[in-house]
């Protein structure tokens, strides 16, 4: 039985997620996207105010990343980040750790630009522990992909398109690219990447305030 159902595909929230939710059990990713395209939503009328506009990626943005499946880095990872990098202040990477016990949250502040890490359970040590670990591999996949867009950035800007992967004629393991023509939203992202992205490493730092959860909690 379906509670809720997100705008993309795997997004929904089940009786079953219900079910561990309220019996203290492990949250499922799930909620992630929910509260995230939620949260959405309402920051869309701040936005419509001056404020800062902000993009939750999707929690398979982690997974793809950890486990390279070509399909889902695209589906969940490169096209995301072409339609939102340039047009939002913000990116929201949700994270999850631990055999999905531990969730985290890793943000691309791109004013600056940093990354900012929020963990409930940081370790005294700055720069340190599993979970700061796990999260370098996922800036480290963004940083690639937008490098790789910076060496392409005159020729896509100049033609006016990209070569985009078709979803529907794609699998896990083999991609099919066919050519697109650039939208608004790709070609601010590809400007703001040519013009800011120097394509070396941006900084990463835990966040210095965030809420810690106590031991075994």
């Amino acid at each position: 039985v379906l509670f809720w159902e997100g705008k993309e595909a795997g997004s929904e929230i089940t009786r079953a997620d219900v079910k561990m939710f309220i019996s203290d059990q492990s949250i499922a990713n799930n909620w992630i996207d929910c509260y995230g395209e939620v949260l959405k939503d309402e920051l869309q009328n701040e936005s419509s105010q001056g404020l800062g506009r902000s993009a939750f990626m999707h929690s398979m943005c982690w997974y793809s990343t950890i486990h390279l499946t070509v399909r889902n880095l695209h589906q969940y990872l490169c096209e995301p980040l072409f339609q939102n990098m340039g047009k939002c202040s913000m990116l929201f990477f949700p994270i999850i750790h631990h055999e999905e016990f531990h969730h985290t949250l890793l943000v691309f502040d791109k004013d600056i630009p940093q990354w900012l890490h929020f963990d409930s359970m940081k370790p005294r040590r700055a720069g340190t522990g599993e979970c700061f670990k796990n999260i370098k591999k996922l800036v480290e996949m963004v940083e690639l992909w937008m490098r790789a867009v910076k060496d392409q950035a005159d020729d896509m800007l100049q033609q006016g398109c990209r070569m985009q992967f078709d979803k529907s004629q794609s699998t896990h393991t083999k991609l099919k690219m066919v050519e697109s023509i650039l939208s608004d939203d790709e070609i601010r992202t590809i400007r703001w990447i040519k013009e800011n992205y120097d394509g070396g490493r941006i900084p990463l730092n835990h966040a210095r305030i965030c809420p810690q959860q106590d031991e075994g909690s």
